[in-house]
Order: C-alpha cells, then structure tokens, then sequence
C-alpha cells in the first residue's frame, strides 16, 4: 500500500497535500478515481487556515474563500464595492488586492462560517447607502438629544 500523501489540486490551490482521508480506486472501466472523507470538514479546514495567514492571500487563496462563501463575483464585487472585473483581476494576480477588501473578504468569512454574518450584513447596507446617489436624513430632536426621525 502506498502511504504517499496526495495532491489535492481540486481545490484549485497547488499547495494541498492530505496525509489520509482518501482512498484511490482503479475501476478498469472508469479509471482512477480518489474518494475524499469528510469534504465539509475538509474544506472549513483549508478555509480557516486560509482566513488565519499572516499575509495578504493570493489571487487563488481570495477565490477558494469566495467559493467557500457560494459567492459569485459580481455578488461579492457589490459588497466590497468593486466590479466583477476587478474581483478576476483579483483572484488572477492581475492586480494587486488591496490589503482592506483582503480582511474584509477574511472576515466575512470567519463570521459566516461561524453562523453569524453580522459584518457582510453590514457591509451590504453601507454599500446601498454609498450607492444612492442621493440621500436624505431626517433628524429630530427631543430633549436637547438629536436622533433619527422615526
């Protein structure tokens, strides 16, 4: 038996190696085929130590976290503010990605998997708001205490 780690490019990351977990098949009629245990777990795990570097991800690193999230590109360009163009500039090493929309796309990440996504929430009302082109705000006062108008 052959104790090899392998090579998990599926991910569409080259640096993926599994010490197990896998079993490699040879069917004479389909070939080779590789059965991986546990694919969710898996994936939170790469996912995880992705959001947990200590540098600015590459484009690939940017686009499996952005997969993870089942978010298209022009869905996450609306909530960081970008086009779609810009998120394949991104994720193809095009364009440098801005150290802001890196902890952001991090961020969202880490809440969303956690089971809370309070900043991409947020992050899509400060959006809609930047995207009007123009706003009103109605304040009132009571009290010496200023507020919005209900």
């Amino acid at each position: 038996m052959d104790n090899s780690p392998y090579h998990y490019t599926e991910s569409g990351l080259e640096n993926i190696y599994l010490k197990n977990g896998f079993i490699i098949s040879n069917d004479p009629v389909y070939g080779n085929g590789v059965s991986i245990v546990g694919m969710k777990s898996l994936h939170k795990v790469i996912g995880d130590s992705l959001a947990n570097l200590s540098r600015i991800l590459t484009g690939k690193e940017f686009r499996y976290l952005r997969i993870e999230l089942d978010l298209s590109q022009k869905s996450l360009g609306r909530m960081l503010g970008v086009t779609d163009q810009t998120i394949a500039r991104w994720e193809k090493d095009e364009v440098l990605l801005p150290q802001s929309n890196d902890l952001l796309l991090r961020a969202i990440y880490k809440e969303t998997i956690d089971g809370c996504g309070k900043i991409s929430t947020l992050i899509e009302q400060l959006t809609d708001i930047d995207q009007q082109s123009t706003m009103q705000l109605f304040l009132e006062e009571n009290e010496h205490q200023w507020s919005m108008a209900s």
